[in-house]
C-alpha cells in the first residue's frame, strides 16, 4: 500500500472514478473541489490517497482556511475535512493510515482540524480517538425527493405552505442565474447576512472558482428570488450524483415579509425532482438539545434529522486558546460598523 500526497502523485481520473463509485463519495471529495480550494484566496488544500496495484483505495481531502491575511493568518488557520476520509469497503486499517498521515501534515499548518461527517461513521469512532480526535454531536437535515410532489407539499408545515402561497401572490419569482452578474448580486446579499451574523464569508473568488470548475457533475446552481426584477434572496446549491447540497443562502432583510426564504427551497425541490435528483442535503442543524433557529426553520420543510456528528482535534492548544479570544475581538472590531 502506497500513501500518495499532492496532485503530482495522484491520477485524477482514478481519483474521480473512486469517488463516484463509492457509496459515500460526495461533492467535497472530488478533484474539481480540490481545484476550487487551490485557486481560492486564503485556502490551502491537502490531498492524500492510498494506492495499491494501480488502484485507489482511499482518499482524504482537507482545506486549510485562514480568516486573516499575512503573518496573522497562521493564528486563524483551521483545517476542514468535509465528508471525512473515504476508504474502500470502509476498512478501518485504511482509515487509520489516512488519518495518521494527515495528522503529520495538519499539525504543521493548522491550529485545529474538524471533520464534518456526511454519513454514519460510528464504526470509525475509535480510529478517530486513537488519532487524537474527539466526537461532537451535530445534526444535519435530509429531504427525500424520491416521493411525489403532492407528498412533498404535504410534508411542509402549514405555515410554510401559506408563506409560499403569499410569495406567489406577491409575484415573487424564482429562477437560476449563475451569470457573473447573478453571482455578484448573490454575493452582496451573503455579505449582508454574514455581517449581521458576525461570521467570516469566503472570498468571492471561491464562488467564481466553483462556477469555473463545476460543469455538470459536480455542478453548481445559483437560485434567486426576484421581485420587480430585483434579486431579493439567493441559495447557492452544489450538485453531485443524485444529491443537491444547500451550500450558502441569504435574503435582503427588508424583503423578508415577501417570504423569499420559503419559496426558494420549495422551488429548488421542484427543480431537483424534475432534473432527476433524489436527495436534498439541507446542511447543518446545530447540536442536539441546544436551541437553534436555523434548525427550526429548516425543519418546517419536513426533513429528516440525521445525527452524523463531527470530529475535532486541536493541534496547537496554546495558540488555539489565544485564537479563540482573538476571534471574539476580531468579530467585535470588524462588525461594529
Amino acid at each position: 500500500m502506497k500513501i500518495l500526497e499532492g496532485l503530482n502523485e495522484i491520477d485524477e481520473q482514478l481519483w474521480e472514478e473512486f469517488i463516484f463509485e463509492h457509496p459515500n463519495g460526495n461533492v467535497f471529495h472530488t478533484p474539481q473541489m480540490f481545484h476550487v480550494y487551490e485557486d481560492t484566496k486564503r485556502y490551502q488544500p491537502i490531498i492524500l490517497a492510498l494506492e495499491k496495484e494501480g488502484k485507489i483505495k482511499g482518499i482524504l481531502i482537507a482545506v486549510i482556511e485562514k480568516v486573516l491575511n499575512g503573518m496573522l493568518g497562521g493564528y486563524s488557520a483551521r483545517s476542514i475535512i468535509r465528508g471525512g476520509p473515504l476508504v474502500e469497503k470502509n476498512d478501518k486499517v485504511l482509515c487509520n493510515l489516512l488519518l495518521d498521515s494527515y495528522n503529520e501534515i495538519a499539525k504543521k499548518h493548522a491550529i485545529l482540524s474538524q471533520v464534518r461527517n456526511f454519513h454514519d461513521t460510528l464504526n470509525y469512532e475509535f480510529i478517530f480517538k486513537e488519532n487524537g480526535f474527539y466526537f461532537l454531536d451535530h445534526l444535519n437535515i435530509f429531504i427525500n425527493l424520491d416521493v411525489s410532489k403532492e407528498k412533498l407539499w404535504g410534508s411542509l408545515q402549514s405555515k410554510s405552505r401559506n408563506k409560499i402561497r403569499k410569495a406567489r401572490k406577491l409575484d415573487v419569482e424564482v429562477e437560476v442565474d449563475t451569470s457573473p452578474e447573478g453571482l455578484q448580486e448573490a454575493y452582496n446579499i451573503l455579505k449582508e447576512v454574514y455581517h449581521k451574523a458576525r461570521l467570516p464569508l469566503p472570498d468571492i473568488s471561491f464562488f467564481q472558482n466553483l462556477i469555473s470548475h463545476f460543469s455538470k457533475d459536480p455542478g453548481i446552481k445559483i437560485f434567486v428570488a426576484k421581485f420587480n426584477n430585483e434579486i431579493i434572496a439567493c441559495r447557492i446549491a452544489l450538485l453531485y450524483k443524485s444529491t443537491v447540497y444547500d451550500f450558502f443562502a441569504g435574503a435582503k432583510s427588508k424583503h423578508n415579509h415577501k417570504c423569499p426564504n420559503d419559496i426558494l427551497p420549495w422551488e429548488i425541490f421542484m427543480w431537483a425532482k424534475d432534473n432527476g435528483y433524489t436527495l436534498f442535503d439541507f446542511g447543518g442543524a446545530g447540536s442536539p438539545n441546544v436551541p437553534y433557529g436555523v434548525r427550526d426553520y429548516k425543519m418546517k420543510f419536513g426533513g429528516e434529522l440525521v445525527r452524523f456528528g463531527r470530529y475535532e482535534k486541536i493541534h496547537k492548544p496554546v495558540i488555539f486558546s489565544i485564537a479563540k479570544r482573538a476571534f471574539l475581538l476580531w468579530q467585535k472590531l470588524r462588525f461594529t460598523f
